[in-house]
């Protein structure tokens, strides 16, 4: 695990989106996010990007860069950033499907960018976990990695420092007062890899099917 960490210092980011309300620019969302090629672009979850007019990098060493959209999917939970950079660490994603059990590292920005870089572990809890997210089904990976708001985007990684997913969300009680920990879930890899690379060339996924239904009124004649 301490390998880990060192081999990632350089590959994590802080995202955070602002909205301008009445002329002043707001805080809207914060998140994580990682490098996924050595020229700027960056990985992370669609619902950190929701609703912000801009985004704003920060990188290990403090430096802070404007980000542009490539695309954004939010059937996935997945976008794709750019920054003007390169000769940035990028990520290696692993060819393997999880096992159960399987030991996980997780590191991200839990609560914003001052505890950037956080790092946590646990296992693979679960292997495809049929989940709801705004409407959409999602298969995801379970783990008991400690995840907390502004982890999402940041990367679920095997004891070779290979990404095998991404953090996206938790469980929390329905209950006032009480809470749920160690459960938590990520985009599995096959799914991130597939999705990037279409985002990057083409700006949106192509190609899903649509049922070509138009309800409404029937007129009277």
């Amino acid at each position: 695990v301490p390998e880990i960490a060192a081999y990632w210092a350089e590959s994590m980011v802080g995202i955070n989106g602002y909205t301008t309300e009445e002329g002043v620019e707001t805080l809207y969302a914060r998140g994580s996010g990682f490098v996924i090629r050595e020229d700027g672009y960056i990985l992370t979850n669609s619902h950190v990007l929701d609703g912000a007019k801009e985004a704003v990098v920060t990188l290990w060493d403090d430096r802070q860069f404007d980000a542009s959209l490539v695309g954004a999917d939010s059937a996935s939970d997945l976008a794709v950033i750019k920054i003007d950079a390169d000769g940035l660490p990028a990520a290696e994603f692993c060819a393997d499907t999880v096992h159960v059990g399987e030991a996980v590292a997780a590191i991200g920005n839990p609560l914003g960018t001052e505890l950037r870089g956080t790092m946590t572990d646990g296992i693979v809890s679960a292997v495809s976990r049929d989940m709801h997210y705004t409407g959409h089904p999602l298969t995801l990976i379970q783990t008991n990695a400690a995840i907390n708001e502004g982890n999402s985007g940041g990367p679920l990684l095997n004891m070779q420092g290979q990404v095998v997913g991404m953090t996206s969300m938790k469980l929390v009680s329905s209950y006032a007062g009480s809470s749920i920990e160690g459960i938590g879930f990520a985009i599995p890899t096959g799914t991130i890899k597939e999705i990037a690379d279409e985002l990057i060339e083409n700006g949106r996924v192509l190609g899903r099917p649509a049922l070509g239904i138009t309800v409404g009124a029937i007129p009277s004649d």
